[in-house]
């Protein structure tokens, strides 16, 4: 079998699992909760002019297209942590159900079957990207009206909502990379989201508060952090030093070429079962 068709029929295989699985949907659902919650609430309590109220968190006035933008912000981050779960819940998954063999008998290509699962993988992080950033913008547009404001010119969102699919998109690819190279399921759902909450942000504050060590800046250094790139991604409001957006893009594509890349050359060395 030529590469290129066992490429096609390993998309072919894993489209058939995405769309005839109700986990998929589930994680969609899920994700797009964590965003309502998140958006409606952050933009229900903002101050909406310039006086800082103690609700602010320090963020722009809801007024402002700043403000607006951080509000789209937290429906962001749930958004790329919910697709990269389901990116590695696509990867891991026929692990966990035994299922990798029969999977080989069909597409008898390790190579092509990685290959297979990042296309679809990264297919779905463009649906969930849409998805959250959609319901994000209504939510925030809801919200805005109801409490007598209009939202900011359509020039001043709509790159940072583009820019957020396609940072979506990405996270999706790192999640079947990450699901690839650990293969149990539950470690990687549960690394996934105690890196995204918990060590990278950390460890981004960390190097952000301790400053210039031996003529290297660390604060330089955490923008390549996945939290911070992400955030840069989508021109995001934080007080950390970012890249530009597009920086912020290269760096996550860095990510998961570098995950890509160690997951493919273990799952050629690694036994099946």
């Amino acid at each position: 079998m030529s590469p290129a068709r066992a490429l096609g029929r390993a998309v072919r295989l894993e489209t058939v699992k995405a769309l005839t699985t109700w986990v998929w949907w589930g994680l969609l659902v899920v994700a797009l909760a964590l965003v309502a919650v998140n958006v409606g609430l952050v933009a229900a309590i903002l101050p909406v002019d310039g006086q800082q109220g103690p609700d602010g968190f320090g963020l722009p006035p809801l007024g402002t297209a700043a403000g607006q933008l951080a509000v789209l912000g937290f429906g962001y981050q749930p958004g790329y942590l919910m697709a990269a779960v389901t990116g590695a819940v696509l990867a891991a998954g026929d692990f966990r159900n035994r299922t990798m063999a029969p999977t080989l008998l069909v597409v008898p290509s390790r190579g092509a079957v990685s290959a297979g699962k990042s296309v679809v993988g990264l297919v779905v992080g463009v649906v969930h990207g849409l998805a959250v950033q959609a319901v994000s913008l209504l939510l925030l547009a809801v919200v805005a009206t109801a409490r007598g404001l209009d939202l900011a010119p359509a020039a001043d969102l709509a790159r940072p909502l583009v820019l957020g699919v396609a940072g979506i998109a990405v996270w999706a690819l790192l999640g079947v990379a990450f699901g690839l190279l650990v293969r149990n399921l539950v470690v990687a759902v549960v690394v996934l989201v105690v890196v995204v909450f918990l060590v990278d942000p950390l460890l981004a504050l960390v190097l952000g508060g301790v400053g210039e060590v031996g003529g290297v800046d660390l604060a330089e250094v955490g923008a390549y952090l996945l939290t911070n790139a992400s955030t840069a991604a989508v021109e995001g409001f934080t007080g950390a030093q970012l890249l530009p957006w597009w920086g912020g893009l290269l760096v996550l594509l860095g990510w998961a070429a570098v995950l890509t890349g160690a997951a493919s050359v273990v799952s050629l060395r690694r036994d099946v079962g």
